[in-house]
């Protein structure tokens, strides 16, 4: 496979596959290391395998706790800027089935080629009020019509 675009969908689909069935191993195949995974409001280094190990375990909880049984990226474009190197965004979106968990979120990737294996190097995840590792966009449900909901100020609505 030599198309940036397709490697770059391949990598997608495998390691969304590896959170959703919570298998590190498959997961640590495409994970470089170091690495570095960006949200709006941190920069985080996986500097070790044990990092990794450690992170991956929070974040494949934090999808299934909130339900998520298909993890949706598409990719929008990809380029190779070297022949080890290349650079891609896609769509993110979570869902529960048919049912719609987040709205679909602007990503990129950079990954490179590592003895013949491509792996991610820097994730950014562009979602609104994104942290690690609860990386579920928050969208406001509190209208303020008869709404049993209250905002905690952080984004995210608790029942009264």
């Amino acid at each position: 496979m030599t198309d940036a675009k397709a490697i770059y969908q391949n990598l997608l689909d495998k390691v969304s596959e590896a959170l959703l069935a919570n298998d590190v191993e498959a997961f640590l195949i495409h994970s470089a290391i170091p690495h570095y995974i960006e949200t709006e409001t941190e920069k985080l280094l996986i500097a070790t395998e044990q990092d990794v190990r450690d992170k991956f375990q929070i974040w494949s909880l934090t999808l299934r706790s909130k339900g998520v049984t298909d993890y949706a990226r598409m990719c929008s474009e990809a380029a190779y800027v070297t022949p080890t190197r290349i650079l891609g965004s896609h769509t993110s979106q979570f869902l529960h089935g048919p049912v719609v968990i987040t709205p679909s979120f602007p990503s990129s990737l950079e990954l490179g080629n590592h003895n013949g294996q491509w792996k991610v190097r820097r994730a950014i995840q562009q979602g609104a009020f994104v942290t690690w590792p609860d990386l579920l966009p928050r969208v406001s449900t509190n209208t303020g019509l008869h709404s049993s909901r209250q905002s905690t100020g952080g984004g995210r609505d608790v029942t009264a």
